[in-house]
């Protein structure tokens, strides 16, 4: 939590961009799925992913585009540091996109950290493509 605090004091001095909900928000609206958390967000969206035939499996999705149907490029979620969505590998049988909702408890999360653009993520967490931008959710 202390690189948290850190970052949100150098957005508030203008030294990099992002949205930073503190553990007070998240204990003000309390949410009862973790992707209401992401609405209202500018230039994010959560949608259901084309295909899905209305499971409950949510994509966050950045202001960026992707490919030539101009889609929208789905957000690198890391969870204490570690990357949950999209998963790596994604071999044959395994869902890149298993839904953040089931895999998180709104309860149990202290802080997050939006970076819509993936230039304005801290170093260690923005992907070698540099197509999407990063969430970072930060349990009690």
């Amino acid at each position: 939590m202390t690189r948290f605090y850190e970052r949100m004091r150098d957005a508030e001095k203008g030294i990099n961009r992002g949205f930073f909900i503190t553990p007070e928000e998240l204990d003000r609206r309390k949410p009862d799925l973790i992707t209401r958390v992401f609405q209202g967000i500018p230039g994010l969206s959560v949608q259901f992913p084309p295909g899905r035939d209305g499971r409950r499996d949510k994509v966050v999705y950045g202001p960026l585009r992707t490919g030539p149907g101009g889609d929208r490029c789905a957000m690198t979620i890391y969870l204490d540091g570690l990357r949950v969505f999209p998963t790596l590998g994604g071999g044959a049988g395994t869902r890149v996109d298993d839904s953040l909702d089931t895999l998180v408890i709104p309860t149990d999360v202290a802080a997050i950290e939006i970076y819509p653009y993936p230039v304005d993520a801290p170093p260690q967490y923005q992907s070698l493509n540099g197509r999407c931008g990063v969430i970072l959710l930060w349990t009690k």
